[in-house]
């Protein structure tokens, strides 16, 4: 019974994000934390980009990926999100995750994200707006591309 209404919440949740993202593109959003009645199922994304919503949902991400910690009232971070879609759109066999830090707290205490915008490559961090080409660069070496 709770796996149907999960879904229906998934299906609903996802049909009212559609044309939200500023590519045109809707972002896919998982749906909040299971109950102990419905275990956790593991994370497995239908696309490259993930909006993650919940610490929960950040202690399921594998470590091979690259991470955005942002804040919907941040200006910088604005000016990031487009470079960080089209990177996540052009590089589609490397998972990217956007963490929203006033939603994940504890995520963004635990990678010690203290300054937005901030990227994690694997183990490359970078604080502050980056160039598409940079970012492009740590994938690539980090990667191994």
């Amino acid at each position: 019974m709770y796996k149907n209404l999960s879904a229906a919440f998934l299906v609903l949740f996802l049909v009212g994000c559609q044309g939200g993202g500023s590519s045109g593109d809707a972002v896919l959003v998982i749906p909040p934390a299971p109950t102990p009645l419905n275990p956790p199922e593991p994370l497995v994304p239908k696309k490259n980009l993930v909006y993650i919503e919940s610490d929960r949902e950040f202690e399921r991400i594998e470590q091979n990926v690259v991470l955005y910690f942002f804040a919907t009232w941040c200006g910088p971070c604005q000016q990031q999100a487009p470079i960080y879609e089209e990177l996540a759109k052009e590089n589609p066999t490397i998972m990217f995750y956007k963490i929203d830090v006033d939603k994940c707290r504890g995520a963004a205490r635990k990678k010690g994200v203290t300054s937005i915008p901030r990227i994690f490559v694997y183990k490359q961090s970078f604080i502050g707006v980056q160039s598409k080409e940079t970012l492009q660069r740590a994938i690539n070496e980090q990667f191994k591309r």
